[in-house]
């Protein structure tokens, strides 16, 4: 039984009103069920997603936790599911079952080859090896460097074009917050590497500093070198820049959800894997005043500029200029309006999107997310008024 309340010593109106929902829920989950049962799993886990959404807003994490194993069981590997059910493990003192979720992915994965990093608490970084074959081609053009037990290989916030990877020893992965804490996001051992996504992208700095645990030796693969590599392995940039994307996306929302531990780090990897990432070019507009949108959009890398129509047909008003770190789309998702306002971008970059539903989920069960949502979206509506105010009523320069 997922949904048994406990119907002794209430009155006529509430016990009705329990057992209309103890039966409404039971008809979504055999409902859920069938479109399983008929292999439409999509649909069916779509539901189940709902069920459990609901049971989190109310209080009721039992049944959301049962809710999210139904899910886990056709979907082993769903990310949002792992995170959210570790999530409420974590809420209810469960400290075996979350660490039994810690290793579930990296378990299950079919992506690791050769090198599996031992103590990693990331999927992105867990899931970043190299064969022993490119390892031996990367030798061959690369320099070699030896590091120290505590010697500092990167630092958050500067320089970095190399590539680095790991022959020998392990590294640690630091993050330094806002009021200069540090965080360990991961352990890295032989096989991984990092300063990808520096290497990359050049005019980026670097978003964490690494510490060799242990004395050491590294691979440093320059851009060039990198270059020579990709001629006789092509097929290794793809999974490279899938790497970066996910690693930039993690860095960017780790401020919007408030996380940055290593509990927190497996569920910021999980939630990183629900957005879609794309890329745009200068010029591009990704958004038209006007156009439905049911999606958040997360900047990456790059920046954009919002304006609204003016009182001409060709006249566009700037508002702001966005950059990397700064989400929009925000006015259409909490009101269902049309989009207030043109978002065009200035420069190439990438954004993360994630559709309305997505972001349901992720409001009911990190309570910090929605309030800073709400916060940007107020200050927004506000300034958007004044601009559109003065565009009607222009005043002369005293």
């Amino acid at each position: 039984m997922i949904y048994d309340p406990n119907l002794d010593n209430i009155d006529e109106t509430t016990r009705k009103r329990l057992e209309a929902k103890q039966k409404s829920l039971h008809l979504q989950i055999n409902q859920a069920r069938a479109l399983i049962n008929a292999k439409k799993t999509s649909a069916g886990i779509e539901i189940f997603f709902a069920i459990a959404t609901e049971m989190v807003l109310i209080g009721e994490i039992t049944k959301a936790t049962a809710i999210y194993k139904l899910i886990l069981r056709e979907e082993p590997n769903n990310s949002l599911a792992l995170a959210f059910l570790s999530g409420l493990y974590q809420h209810q003192g469960l400290a075996a079952e979350v660490q039994h979720l810690n290793t579930h992915k990296v378990a299950n994965s079919p992506d690791l080859k050769t090198f599996p990093s031992e103590t990693s608490h990331s999927d992105f970084f867990s899931d970043t090896t190299i064969e022993l074959s490119d390892i031996g081609e990367l030798e061959k053009i690369c320099p070699t460097r030896r590091v120290m037990k505590n010697e500092v290989i990167i630092r958050q916030n500067q320089e970095n074009h190399k590539l680095y990877l790991i022959v020998e020893g392990r590294v640690q992965i630091l993050y330094q917050d806002c009021e200069n804490n540090f965080k360990e996001i991961a352990t890295l051992s032989a096989g991984n590497f990092f300063g990808e996504l520096t290497m990359l992208l050049p005019h980026r700095l670097a978003t964490a500093t690494i510490v060799a645990l242990e004395t050491g030796k590294l691979l440093t693969v320059g851009r060039e070198e990198f270059k020579d590599f990709l001629k006789s392995r092509p097929y290794f940039l793809e999974p490279l820049i899938k790497a970066a994307h996910k690693h930039l996306l993690e860095y960017t929302l780790r401020p919007l959800f408030c996380l940055g531990n290593n509990r927190d780090q497996l569920w910021l990897s999980r939630i990183a894997e629900s957005f879609k990432i794309r890329t745009f070019s200068a010029q591009e507009f990704i958004l038209k005043e006007g156009e439905r949108n049911q999606s958040l959009h997360v900047i990456l890398d790059g920046n954009l500029e919002i304006s609204i129509q003016g009182p001409g047909e060709n006249h566009n008003i700037p508002i702001t200029t966005l950059g990397a770190g700064d989400f929009f789309g925000e006015f259409s998702l909490l009101t269902g309006e049309a989009a207030s306002a043109s978002v065009r971008a200035l420069s190439n970059g990438l954004i993360a999107c994630l559709k309305r539903h997505e972001v349901d989920r992720l409001v009911a069960h990190f309570p910090d997310f929605l309030p800073r949502i709400l916060t940007s979206f107020r200050e927004r509506k506000q300034n958007l008024m004044k601009i559109k105010i003065s565009s009607l009523n222009p005043v002369s320069g005293s």
